[in-house]
């Protein structure tokens, strides 16, 4: 899969079309800095999945959208597509047979993206699979993008074992690994909710088709229960009538007298509303008036904080006037003496010319003497030459002998020394042999030192292994625990969140109640409006200890899952929907239901109980008249036993409750045995959510505790090995050292054996000087004589000289004294001219500097003149603020005075409305003792209407049929009413023996029944998943780990083959952190560059930790070639000796692989197939220039 051709349309600087099509073999990519070079790499990046903007070098993914330039417009997108190749035979799974392979991604502007393979849309996801375990990738080791290349070496060792995986081939086991992971982890929450959900419907399956038998002979009694009331309700209404019709008579006659009162109190009460509506519209009045004050207030201080500003402007501008006037007068004083110095440097360079031509007169005819003079010496020097050369013939001759002589001299002299150096030599020898000898014994007994510190060294480097083991075994213990308690946090999460998802689909509840809040939270139109009238259910509401739960659920029954509503009328209307949808049936409380009777039990009673049922209830206060009418007159109590013995003590009257259930009502009937799972738990399961929540908040707080004390295991079993490191450099630091001493004492060793060997040599060489020195005295003699014979000669060819050079001297004077004139003219000239030039650029200096001067003063006249203007706008701002000042200030007193005003009007006001108050509070008493008189009245008419409603609620709430819509009763049925009296009380006992049953059995067992089956299915489902998903993560890590350890035995073989060829020496290897555990190992990186010390690699210089990350990167690639290698500026931190290096290495790869380069050395580019030339000939656009390299020349495009 290499690279046959890139395309990039609008990609940052490459706004054009531009393609790049790419051979085999090495192609570099070359050009200025700035040009785009590196663009190309982001490209490639890009294209293939990269995420990361800033790894693309930008902020937003955006900024790879060209954003225009000074002659280009921004483009709205960016594309870039690369064509591979396959013809190597290299297909990912899916594309086989496949040629080529071409991979697209747009961006547009507005942050929409588009995803394409062979031209055909496709997701981000099937692209990053695309180049799995291919050794390509935005990530992968195939692309080393500009400076980091020594970030291999840098990285953290968790980072570096990518690379290896890479190179294995795992990467893709690694995805799916932690797929199957997340996959597993879901599956167990799921698995864990289902069961859940299974239990609680399993424990209401068995009760439900218990009671579905049950409700078919309950609905039998109350199909002849219901003919029964509705007889006996229509003759109950004809009795109730009657008697209603004579007590409205009499209350229509108390009730004129209390309208006359009435009437008049509240003729009083609209007079005194009136009066203090009319005290309350004064005193708005008054606060208009007093915010007028203030802010007539506000803007006068605002104007005078304005005209103060505008006052101290001027000031300063007054004052900066003053420095701007002061700079023009000095600026025109310096004009004048510049003026003055100019006229002088003209009349300097008229005198200076006029001497410049005198002294070029004067260095002729200098000139002209000297050259007669220099022919004359020419013609003295042949003839003294001759002279000379006789004299330096005889002093040859003289300094030869002389030289001879000396020489012997000081061959003897010599000899004489080196016979003296001999001796100290001899002795110098002995004291070094004698000094060596002891150094000798001094590093024996260091090497001993290195020996037994070596061995602490290694002790102490055991014991803190064996501690860095015990630390781990602590911390694999702490992990355990850190696990356990996330296990346990997790499991109550998820049995808290099963149960508020029960509590929230109302599990466990009728099928009837159910419908009805699933139509509030739904906002269903059939209940006419009144779903805000409904409160919710009871049991929701209410709260009780769970030692009093059974006794409460007892009492209560199937009304703890009533729904409570504002009035009755909400009920109706809630039934009336069950009724229309067919929905079943449900219970509706009002708030402020009917009290009963209460029952004054005895002290006696009561102390021989827990107390009232209803003080051990809890609920809101709008709730608590509903407790009390659904729980009066309950007594708790221990047992069975002392409830049926209290109930008989108390003359059968009031209820009993056990704390098991059991409950003994006010007729004597005693119900009791195993509870309904339909009609029990609810308040358990309630009470369950509110101590898991407070669980899962303690065991978060446990987990969080555990996660601390295992990181900081983690922290210290990190800074223990970090010592261990230190330990371990220590012992190498030793063994090196201990390897040094022992070569210095082999080194001293031969150092005595040389000297021993010197000290015979210096006795041999003392005989051999002594027989010198004795021959040179005989040859020293015959050598004076003759010395003696040329003396004499060389005396006379001395004094001949003598007179020919004084003549030469005579006439080098004379010469020396004209040269000199000549010199002193020649100076004077230049020493003019340069003066003359000088004084001219005085001149145009001080005519610059004028004109700067005059520049200023027209600069600081304007300033002063805009400062002016400035300062005469300020001044009339300022006489329009005072204007202004003097008016509000005048507006302002006017406020005041009439907020005084308004003030004192309402005072009589206030007056009048206590004078109201009291005439009404008159009227009140009055009003009240009517109230009484009419009060017996009312109260029987009451009595009558609450019979009445009650028999007519009691028909509606059991049958749905209302008491006006029931005929006359015949007058001989009166003779029955108390047989069928009778007989209805012998139904309703037998249906409260049936005990509780629920209506709508059949259709709850048979919706629970498909649950379960469901639920059930799903359960196996998960369950198999998981054994899947458990037996394909053990075979991925058997696969990975046997690929990953394969993989890092080769590279780490030949990176230690590698480095010694990139650094000329040395050594180099991988190290696992973690060998037991190579799945989560990571790799650690040993380098030791030739003659250094074992050392960390982040120690390594930085070009040394570049060769170190490209010898890895090159192992990698030797082991498994990726399909190309795009390698951008990497040699930048090399020296020529390393590119070098490098460049074999990268013809060595190309065999294998395809190879982009990125650079800027001329070495590397000679190495190139293929030269692709980036431009940037238009600011901000970058251009291709590419060149080909044959057997034949190059050629470009």
């Amino acid at each position: 899969m290499r690279i046959k051709d890139l395309e990039l349309v609008g990609f940052k600087s490459f706004v054009d079309k531009t393609r790049f099509t790419f051979d085999d073999g090495i192609s570099s990519i070359v050009g200025p800095n700035g040009c785009g070079k590196s663009n190309i790499v982001d490209a490639i990046r890009w294209v293939m999945g990269e995420m990361s903007a800033k790894s693309l070098r930008g902020g937003e993914m955006q900024d790879v959208i060209f954003n225009g330039s000074d002659t280009r417009k921004p483009m709205g997108m960016a594309q870039v597509s690369v064509i591979f190749s396959c013809e190597d035979g290299i297909t990912p799974s899916g594309y086989e047979g496949m040629s080529e392979i071409q991979v697209t991604r747009r961006l547009y502007r507005s942050g929409e993206s588009e995803y394409l393979i062979n031209k055909r849309v496709c997701r981000l996801k099937d692209i990053v699979d695309l180049f799995l375990d291919t050794g390509i990738g935005s990530r992968a080791y195939s692309i080393i993008e500009q400076g980091q290349i020594a970030k291999v070496i840098s990285a953290k060792p968790l980072e570096r074992r990518i690379l290896i995986e890479e190179a294995a081939g795992i990467s893709k086991y690694r995805v799916k690994r932690e797929e199957a992971l997340r996959k597993i982890e879901a599956t167990q929450t799921n698995l864990a909710r289902v069961s859940d959900v299974i239990f609680e419907i399993k424990r209401t399956l068995t009760s439900l088709q218990r009671q579905a038998a049950k409700a078919e002979r309950y609905h039998e009694l109350k199909a002849e229960l219901q003919e029964l009331d509705v007889e006996l309700a229509g003759r109950e209404k004809v009795l109730l009538a009657r008697q209603a019709e004579q007590t409205l008579a009499n209350i229509k006659h108390l009730g004129d007298m209390q309208l006359q009162a009435t009437t008049q109190l509240e003729v009083e009460e609209t007079q005194l509303t009136k009066l203090r509506l009319d005290v309350l519209e004064h005193e708005k009045a008054i606060n208009l008036a007093a915010e007028k004050v203030a802010r007539l207030r506000e803007t006068v201080r605002a104007d005078e904080s304005q005209r103060d500003l505008l006052s101290r402007d001027i000031e300063h501008l007054e004052a900066q006037i003053g420095l701007w006037r002061e700079e023009i007068e000095a600026a025109r004083e310096r004009m004048g003496l510049m003026d003055q110095e100019v006229a002088a440097t003209v009349e300097k360079i008229a005198d200076l010319q006029t001497a410049a031509t005198e002294a070029r007169a004067t260095l002729a005819r200098n000139q002209e003497i000297l050259q007669g003079a220099q022919a004359r010496r020419q013609d003295l020097d042949r003839v003294a030459e001759s002279a000379r050369n006789e004299l330096l013939r005889l002093a040859g001759r003289q300094a030869s002998l002389r030289q001879a002589v000396q020489n012997h001299q000081d061959n003897r002299a010599a000899r004489q020394r080196q016979i003296e150096q001999n001796q100290a030599r001899a002795a110098a020898n002995e004291e070094l042999l004698g000094k060596t000898l002891a150094d000798g014994e001094a590093l024996r007994a260091k090497l001993a030192a290195l020996q037994e510190e070596r061995g602490k060294l290694e002790s102490d480097l055991g014991d803190k292994r064996t501690r860095l083991a015990n630390i781990r075994q602590t911390a694999e213990g702490k992990k355990k625990a850190f696990n356990e308690a996330k296990e346990a946090h997790d499991k109550t999460r998820v049995r808290l969140e099963s149960l508020e998802e029960m509590r929230r689909n109302l599990e466990g509840y009728q099928y009837g109640v159910r419908k009805i809040m699933e139509a509030v939270r739904q906002g269903s139109g059939g209940l006419n409006g009144t779903r805000k009238e409904i409160l919710g259910v009871l049991a929701e509401k209410i709260s009780v200890p769970a030692r009093f739960e059974t006794a409460l659920e007892a009492v209560l029954g199937e009304r703890l899952q009533a729904v409570l509503v504002t009035d009755q009328e909400a009920g109706h209307t809630a039934a009336d929907y069950l009724k229309t949808e067919k929905a079943g049936r449900g219970s509706f409380v009002p708030l402020e239901p009917r009290l009963p009777a209460k029952i004054d039990y005895p002290e006696k009673t009561i102390g021989q109980t827990l107390g009232c049922l209803v003080n051990h209830v809890e609920l809101e206060p709008e709730y608590r008249q509903v407790a009390e009418v659904l729980l009066a007159n309950v007594l708790v109590v221990e047992n069975l036993d002392a409830a049926i013995r209290l109930h008989k003590e108390n003359g059968y009257t009031g209820s009993f409750v056990t704390l098991d259930g059991e409950l003994v009502d006010d007729t004597g009937t005693i119900t009791g045995g195993q509870v309904d799972a339909v009609t029990s738990g609810i308040l358990q399961k309630k009470r369950e959510i509110a101590e898991l929540s407070a669980k899962a908040e303690e065991l978060a707080a446990l987990l969080k505790k555990a996660e601390g004390d295992y990181y900081a295991s983690e922290g210290m079993i990190s800074r223990l090995q970090e010592v261990i490191a230190q330990n371990q450099q220590a012992l190498d630091d030793n063994r090196i050292a201990l390897s040094e001493t022992a070569g210095e004492s082999r080194r001293r060793q031969q150092e005595i054996e040389r000297l021993q060997t010197e000290k015979a040599g210096l006795q041999q060489q003392a005989a051999r000087l002594a027989e010198e020195l004795a021959e040179l005295e005989k040859r020293h003699a015959a050598e004076e004589r003759e010395l003696g014979e040329v003396d004499q000669a060389l005396a006379a060819a001395r004094h001949a000289a003598d007179e020919k050079t004084a003549a030469q001297k005579a006439l080098a004077s004379e010469i020396d004294s004209h040269q000199k004139a000549v010199t002193e003219s020649l100076l004077a000239v230049n020493n003019l001219r340069q003066e003359t030039h000088n004084t001219e650029n005085y001149r145009a200096n001080r005519l610059h500097a004028k004109d700067e001067a005059a520049a200023l003063v027209a600069r600081r006249n304007e300033q002063v003149e805009q400062a002016r203007e400035t300062q005469l706008r300020h001044r009339e701002k300022i006489a329009v603020f005072t204007q202004s000042i003097g008016e509000k200030i005048t507006h302002l007193e006017a406020a005041e005075r009439e907020a005084v005003q308004v003030r004192e009007g309402v005072d009589e006001k206030i007056a009048r409305v206590n004078q109201s108050e009291n005439v009404i509070k008159m009227l009140r008493r009055d009003l009240e003792s009517h109230a009484r008189e009419i009060h017996s009245a009312e109260l029987t008419a009451s009595q009558i209407a609450m019979k009445r409603e009650h028999v007519a609620e009691r028909l509606r709430e059991k049958y749905q049929i209302e008491l006006d819509t029931l005929p006359e009763p015949a007058d001989e049925a009166e003779m029955d009413t108390e047989a069928l009296r009778n007989r209805a009380q012998e139904i309703n006992q037998r249906i409260q023996q049936m005990g509780e049953v629920n209506p709508n059995a059949v259709e709850e067992y048979n919706e629970q029944k498909t649950r379960y089956d469901h639920y059930e299915t799903q359960k196996q489902d998960l369950e198999n998943a998981i054994d899947e998903l458990k037996q394909a993560i053990a075979k991925i890590n058997k696969t990975s780990k046997e690929r990953f350890e394969e993989t890092f035995n080769l590279v780490n073989h030949k990176f230690g083959e590698v480095i010694p060829l990139l650094f000329g020496g040395g050594s180099a290897q991988l190290i696992l952190t973690e060998p037991t555990n190579p799945l989560e190992s990571g790799l650690d990186i040993v380098i030791r560059p030739p003659g250094k010390k074992l050392t960390n690699v982040n120690l390594l210089s930085g070009g040394e930790k570049a060769l170190a990350s490209i010898g890895l990167i090159f192992s990698i690639f030797l082991i498994k070639p990726s399909p190309f290698c795009l390698l951008d500026e990497v040699d930048a931190p090399l020296d020529d000796a390393n590119v070098t290096r490098f460049n074999k290495l990268v013809q060595q790869m190309a065999n294998h692989s395809q190879v982009l380069l990125i650079t800027h050395n001329k070495t590397t580019m000679e190495v190139a197939d293929s030269l692709f030339g980036v431009t940037m000939q238009e600011k901000g656009v970058s251009k291709l220039v590419s060149v080909q390299f044959t057997n034949d020349g190059a050629a470009a495009n």
